[in-house]
C-alpha cells in the first residue's frame, strides 16, 4: 500500500524530490535522453535477434541443401539454374553472410543497457 503512506505522508514526496531529484537532474541533465537511448537499442536488440535467428536458419538448411546436391550437379548449363561450377561460389557467399550474421547477433547482444 505504498500511495496510502504517500498520501497520508506527502511532505516525503516532496522532500525526495527537491532533496534527491532536482540535484540529480542537475548534475545528470542528459540522463533520461541517455535512458530513452538505451531502451530503444534493448527494442532493437530484440527484435533483431529474432530476426537475425530467423534468416540464420533458413540460410544453414540452404547451405545443407547446397553440400548435399554439389555431388549431384552435372556440368550442363542452363539459364537461371546453379551449376556446378558456380555452386561452390553460391556455398561461399551462405557461408559468408551465415558469419556476418553471427557477427551481427553478437554486437547486437551488446546494445545491453548495462554493456553500454
Amino acid at each position: 500500500m505504498c500511495w496510502r503512506w504517500h498520501a497520508e505522508n506527502p511532505e516525503a514526496s516532496r522532500e525526495h524530490y527537491g532533496d534527491v531529484v532536482v540535484p540529480f537532474r542537475v548534475e545528470q541533465p542528459s540522463y533520461q535522453r541517455r535512458w530513452r537511448l538505451g531502451r530503444r537499442l534493448a527494442e532493437i536488440r530484440e527484435q533483431s535477434k529474432h530476426s537475425i535467428d530467423a534468416i540464420g536458419s533458413q540460410l544453414q538448411a540452404v547451405l545443407e541443401r547446397a553440400t548435399a546436391l554439389s555431388s549431384e550437379a552435372n556440368e550442363s548449363t542452363q539459364s537461371g539454374v546453379i551449376t556446378k561450377e558456380s555452386l561452390p561460389t553460391v556455398m561461399s557467399a551462405v557461408a559468408t553472410v551465415m558469419a556476418a550474421l553471427k557477427q551481427l547477433a553478437a554486437c547486437s547482444s551488446r546494445l545491453a543497457i548495462g554493456d553500454i
